[in-house]
Order: C-alpha cells, then sequence, then structure tokens
C-alpha cells in the first residue's frame, strides 16, 4: 500500500509513519507558535477623564487620562514593548489628537481633580501570557498632519462650541508595538455628559 505517495509494504512500517506523521505534526505546531510571536491585543480604555489643564503658554487645554489593559496571548518568552499611545478625539466638526506624554495615578478631591506625580512617559514590556494596565495622561501637541498646526489645542471656549455641535464624541485609543502591532479601541461619549462634568467642576469622568 501507499500512504503519502510513500510505498509502505509491513505493518510495523505502517506504525512507523504513523509515528513520524505524528511528530512532524508537532513540530509543524511548534514552529507555527514560534513564527506567530507575540499575540497583544488593547482592552479599554474602560474610563475617559477629560479636562482643561494649564498649558505651557498658561492658557487652558483640552487634555484626557485614560486607563487601558494590554494583554498578550503569546506563549513564554514572546514579550511585546509598547511603542506609543494616541487619544484621538472626533468631534462632528473637528477631530483633535492627543498624544501620551505621561504617566500617572489621578485622583479627585470633592470636585477637584488631582493628577499627582507626572512621570514621563516611556515604553513598557507586555509580558507574553500577561496583562500590563496602565494610566496615561495625553497632551496636545503642535500637529504634523495639518497647515493648522495649532488645530490639537482647544480651550475651555472652544470645547463649549465642539460639543454644542455634535451629539456624540468618538473615542479612539490606538496603540503600537515593536512587534508590530497596531492596537485601536474605540467607544462613543455623549456631549452633554462631558459639557455637565466641565461647566460644573473643569473636568469629566466618563465609561467608555
Amino acid at each position: 500500500m501507499k500512504l503519502l505517495g510513500i510505498e509502505i509494504e509491513r505493518r510495523t512500517d505502517v506504525l512507523a509513519m504513523a509515528a513520524f506523521l505524528i511528530s512532524a505534526g508537532s513540530l509543524l505546531s511548534q514552529a507555527a507558535v514560534m513564527i506567530r510571536g507575540p499575540e497583544t491585543r488593547l482592552d479599554g480604555p474602560k474610563q475617559i477623564v477629560l479636562f482643561l489643564d494649564e498649558g505651557t503658554n498658561g492658557q487652558e487645554e483640552l487634555a484626557a487620562i485614560s486607563n487601558q489593559f494590554y494583554i498578550n496571548k503569546g506563549t513564554p518568552g514572546y514579550d511585546d514593548i509598547l511603542k506609543s499611545e494616541t487619544l484621538i478625539l472626533n468631534f462632528r466638526s473637528r477631530q483633535v489628537e492627543l498624544t501620551a506624554s505621561n504617566s500617572v495615578v489621578p485622583s479627585s478631591e470633592g470636585n477637584k481633580l488631582a493628577i499627582g506625580e507626572r512621570i514621563p512617559w516611556r515604553p513598557n514590556k507586555i509580558p507574553a501570557g500577561d496583562v500590563m494596565t496602565r494610566e496615561t495622561l495625553y497632551l496636545p501637541f503642535p500637529s504634523s498632519l495639518s497647515k493648522d498646526r495649532a488645530r490639537n489645542f482647544i480651550s475651555r471656549e472652544e470645547l463649549t462650541k465642539l460639543l454644542q455641535r455634535s451629539a456624540m464624541v468618538t473615542v479612539s485609543l490606538q496603540a503600537e508595538t515593536y512587534a508590530g502591532s497596531k492596537l485601536i479601541s474605540t467607544c462613543e461619549l455623549h456631549s452633554s455628559d462631558i459639557m455637565a462634568g466641565i461647566k460644573a467642576k473643569g473636568w469629566s469622568s466618563l465609561v467608555c
């Protein structure tokens, strides 16, 4: 008889061929895992805090804090490293891009938002088979994708106008890892909820 084009004459040959196929299948499976490498995904943001931060020029500017989870389902030894984080706010008439600037541990004291220590943002390892969580402060920087380099800087007055023109605001958290993963998580927030918090205390905490 023939199996996979190979002539097999005795029962022992059949058993040997079966053992060979099982072994080859196992090796191919292991090779596939090795080629696949890290398997990182983004879970979040769970919560978004939008607030008016004091910029370097002393003017109030829209900023954000979000907490998110990075999950690496890769096999042991295939760690990943977070390369960048960007938070994009899509109003009906304008898109605002905020860039990860610091790691923070925010808290609230009555109606006052306490940011705490601002630790400079740096790449973080996402261990294989584990979860990495972080709270990130996003600040506006001059736009390199538009002639209007100030488009990411939103004052209190501008924010009020944008919220009045749009019933919903789409929040898009985008991240990239050194293994080449491009991650994205999106949710929608009601403009009225954002407005209520900003008017009452200068910041708004919302669940995505």
